[in-house]
């Protein structure tokens, strides 16, 4: 069941800005973030370019809004000045009476710099820019929105977009609904940022169709001025966001993201579908709204050190951030299965190794417990099988006694509808569920759609529901890595000794470079100049010189007779970075039983 929401008057967030410790790492653009109240809690809208035409995009922005009940006021503004769904409306920004918090920018490309400038004389704090023809349209296009970057820096107003779909802040105190195209919503505890505004919608239509409820929502286009980054401080400390979802085809600031990342996800999950996989999906991210990808595996890399679980399909994602929205995190990977149908079980249980869970031994008191309640032809264990006619009670049963074995973290509930009253079961889960305590419960009504009456009755009690068993687990699986994560210590960043002069040295040539990427042994260079430990290496154009190199650094002499011995160097070919070395000094001591001290002098990086 959806928690009530907090309270909130307009343009409040009380946690942001001025409440930071000091020396916060992320204080001035915690600040910054503040400038973003404005922007999803405005007091007053401006829509700049509502149009009388109903298949205007203009006209559609300021629709949405009126109907979405926003509370705040709201002006239409064309050159005409013509009323627009019954609201009077204005030639420019500067004539609405009173301040104006949020203007909405839909008018042709070429009369935005002269729209914003506008805004800034009214006093405007911040912009959603939808109209499209800026970095994503070519070189002409980039000129306009580095004069629109500079507009901003000299007004101090925020900006999302340009060439985005818009807005939303569900809050039922504010209700503002600032996007173009139909996507219906309700409120609830999901967050989601989208660098495509087509899949903006897509993903606002789904989360709908499986009763996920969303609190705050932002397509971010270009992300000239307001990023990723900045939305994930602005959602850290609000009230109504408890899962953030994110669509992104490039990190504007990987170094950022990773520090605000790690820490957000020790108290709010944070999901992501990067696009751009292969080469192919690579370039039309970068065409579509001017990103640069980087390699995959590094993404994977990126977003595994800090918490952030990544989906591989929008599908996976909302799979997720139904089952964190709704349940607790398990304890354990113990997973205990009840179902009314073998082979929907034997499907969860082939699931479970992938996503790192397996099944739970259950315990002998357990089984007892089972013998009394199940069908005498069923043979207690797990999973635990009901047969064909199991009914509510017997559903809610099990579950009971899989909420008190401790030998158990976590329970999947599978319901193939057979016999089987769908509400009823809900119901019985419903309850049962809110006794089991801090394992979560997942359930699965078999092929049944999102909207079927007794998947929507668990969503709406609290229990994520699924129409397969794979999707379950794997969701489960991903609330068991978040668990895992949490578990870990924080950890220190170590002080470095670098050596400023021979980084720089080391740097410029990948600066050079047209992909700007650094040679294996520029990297291995800059790695040591920042006080990292590296194996000895060198470039070698042939096995030969490998050889030649490596010769000096073989094992020493006492290995021939002592395999426990462990020192080794290696020489880097052309073709691969050495692995790391590990001992890194002349004459280090053998990690070997041997204890004796090498006499190989070796040459300084």
């Amino acid at each position: 069941m959806t928690a009530a929401p907090a309270p909130q008057r307009l343009c409040t967030h009380p946690r942001l800005g001025t409440r930071l410790r000091r020396g916060h790492p992320d204080g001035e653009r915690v600040q910054e973030a503040r400038g973003l109240d404005r922007v999803f809690s405005p007091r007053a809208v401006a829509v700049v370019g509502a149009s009388t035409d109903p298949n205007a995009i203009g006209h559609q922005v300021l629709r949405n809004i009126l109907e979405g009940g926003y509370r705040g006021a709201v002006h239409p503004v064309n050159l005409r000045g013509d009323a627009v769904l019954g609201k009077d409306a204005f030639r420019s920004v500067l004539d609405v009476p009173g301040p104006v918090d949020l203007a909405v920018i839909v008018v042709p490309s070429a009369a935005v710099l002269g729209v914003a400038e506008d805004c800034a004389k009214k006093g405007v704090k911040g912009l959603v820019v939808i109209s499209a023809g800026f970095r994503e349209a070519g070189p002409e296009g980039a000129e306009r929105e580095r004069r629109l970057e500079g507009i901003l820096r000299r007004s101090g107003m925020r900006m999302v977009g340009p060439n985005c779909l818009g807005i939303i802040n569900s809050n039922p105190y504010i209700r503002l609904n600032a996007i173009f195209g139909v996507a219906t919503h309700r409120f609830g505890p999901l967050a989601i940022m989208s660098q495509s505004g087509a899949l903006a919608l897509a993903l606002l239509a789904h989360s709908a169709d499986i009763h996920l409820g969303v609190a705050r929502f932002a397509s971010m286009g270009n992300k000239a001025d307001v990023s990723g980054n900045d939305l994930l401080l602005l959602w850290e400390h609000d009230p109504d966001v408890k899962v953030i979802a994110m669509y992104i085809e490039s990190f504007g600031n990987p170094r950022n993201f990773v520090r605000i990342a790690r820490r957000i996800s020790r108290t709010k999950p944070i999901l992501v579908v990067k696009s751009g996989r292969s080469t192919g999906g690579a370039r039309a991210a970068s065409s579509h709204t001017g990103a640069m990808a980087e390699a995959d595996r590094y993404v994977d890399a990126l977003l595994d050190q800090c918490g952030v679980l990544r989906a591989a399909t929008v599908e996976e994602l909302f799979d997720e951030a139904l089952a964190l929205s709704l349940q607790p995190l398990p304890r354990g990977p113990r997973v205990g299965i009840i179902t009314n149908s073998g082979g929907p079980a034997i499907m969860a249980a082939d699931a479970l190794d992938a996503a790192g869970l397996r099944l739970a031994d259950l315990s002998a008191g357990s089984l007892d417990a089972l013998s009394a309640i199940l069908p005498p032809e069923a043979t207690p264990g797990n999973p635990i099988d009901l047969l064909a006619g199991g009914g509510a009670a017997g559903y809610a049963r099990a579950v009971e006694v899989l909420a008190k074995d401790p030998g158990v973290d976590a329970i999947v509930v599978i319901c193939t509808p057979i016999m089987a009253d769908d509400t009823g079961i809900a119901e019985a889960l419903v309850r049962a569920s809110r006794t089991v305590g801090a394992k979560p419960v997942l359930c699965v009504f078999f092929g049944r759609a999102a909207g079927s009456p007794g998947s929507t009755r668990l969503v709406d009690g609290g229990v994520p529901s699924y129409a397969f068993p794979e999707s379950a687990v794997r969701s489960l699986g991903a609330m068991w890595r978040l668990s895992q994560y949490r578990s870990r210590p924080e950890g220190k960043v170590p002080p470095l000794s670098v050596d400023a002069d021979r980084a720089a040295r080391f740097l410029a040539p990948g600066r050079e470079r047209p992909d700007g990427w650094l040679r294996q042994d520029d990297a291995l260079e800059l790695l040591a100049a920042y006080g990292f430990r590296v194996a000895r290496f060198k470039m070698a154009r042939s096995a030969d010189e490998a050889a030649a190199f490596a010769s000096p650094f073989r094992s020493c002499s006492r290995r021939r007779r002592r395999p426990s011995c462990t020192r080794r160097t290696w020489a880097a070919s052309s073709s691969a970075c050495a692995p790391r070395s590990r001992s890194a000094t002349p004459s280090t001591r053998c990690r070997g039983r041997c204890g004796r001290q090498s006499t190989n002098s070796r040459p300084s990086s």
